[in-house]
């Protein structure tokens, strides 16, 4: 894979652009009577900010610097054709892509649970598919991978950015490895415990 082909960019795209120009694009979260709670600005700073969080401290930065390195498929590291490959990853990670592909579930979920009276359950989009399945184990096996998934997707990003915050931390501040942040050697047990075993 030389470059990321713009096909892959386009079936999220296309689909925001077909439910904004379809009468799905009148709907109305919540029913005809439901008033907004935030501003269309309000709401674009907090799908923004939490989109972004945290991830975009580390993987921002990481990623064109990684694959810059380290390119895939026969791509030279360090070269013009690596540093195109970068680029270009970074535009699909966290350009408009991420934004298109989170508004197809947003929606999904959103028309489900404040239209259609759907439980608040990450398997209520499926529930033209699955029917009354959705409802029983089948939707409790569904919320229960996508926690799964989001729990570790989170403790991974949150991670990266307590190590990226804490090393910035460190050399801003010229902190000094103290005896509590170093690794200790376990201690021998108490005489009293190897006499009592014996």
């Amino acid at each position: 894979m030389k470059q990321i082909k713009p096909l892959v960019l386009l079936p999220p795209f296309l689909f925001c652009g077909v439910i904004y120009g379809s009468s799905f694009g009148r709907t109305v979260l919540g029913g005809p009577k439901a008033k907004k709670l935030l501003t269309t600005w309000q709401m674009f700073a907090v799908v923004l900010t939490t989109s972004i969080a945290t991830g975009i401290l580390f993987w921002g930065v990481f990623d064109p610097a990684w694959n810059l390195s380290h390119s895939p498929g026969g791509i030279v590291p360090n070269s013009p054709e690596a540093a195109h490959f970068a680029i270009s990853t970074v535009y699909l990670h966290w350009t408009l892509p991420p934004y298109a592909f989170g508004s197809m579930v947003g929606l999904m979920f959103a028309c489900a649970y404040y239209n259609m009276k759907r439980p608040f359950s990450l398997g209520a989009p499926l529930a033209p598919l699955l029917g009354r399945l959705g409802d029983g184990k089948v939707g409790h096996v569904i919320d229960a991978v996508c926690l799964y998934c989001l729990v570790a997707g989170l403790t991974s990003a949150l991670a990266g950015s307590a190590l990226l915050l804490g090393g910035g931390i460190h050399k801003m501040l010229n902190i000094a490895e103290k005896a509590w942040t170093r690794k200790r050697k376990p201690s021998a047990a108490p005489s009293s415990w190897r006499t009592a075993s014996s």
